[in-house]
């Protein structure tokens, strides 16, 4: 018989320091980014990232953080005019008209947003 021992302590080592890396990316350099691109692309002046809220047992399972913001399609005057409209109709017993056809962000802003994420993880993501 014949028995092959493997010391894998680097290979442990190694692998610990990459998850570490992984979880420091994804809870603090992706919210940071987020918050920045929001600030800097779309001049908010107050830009929130969100991270939602779990069930204790659902957090047990999915360690996974994801975070968002909220972006209208729309101005805030052009939001309330139509929640006016909608109850108006509402009123009178019509079915409210919902068709909108404009996207959530242009195009440049959400390829600027995918370039800058991209260049954040090949910065930060070095083994």
């Amino acid at each position: 018989m014949f028995n092959i021992d493997i010391d894998t302590t680097a290979v442990e080592k190694k692998l610990n320091m990459m998850s570490d890396k992984i979880k420091e990316f994804a809870e603090h350099d992706i919210p940071t980014e987020f918050h920045n691109w929001q600030a800097e692309e779309m001049r908010r002046k107050n830009p929130t990232v969100h991270q939602p809220k779990r069930r204790r047992a659902q957090r047990r399972l999915d360690q996974s953080k994801k975070y968002y913001t909220r972006i209208r399609r729309h101005s805030f005057y052009e939001m309330t005019r139509s929640m006016t409209h909608a109850k108006y109709l509402r009123r009178h017993h019509r079915p409210p008209v919902q068709t909108t056809t404009r996207p959530y962000l242009r195009q440049q802003l959400e390829q600027g947003f995918v370039k800058g994420m991209i260049e954040l993880m090949h910065s930060k993501l070095k083994w």
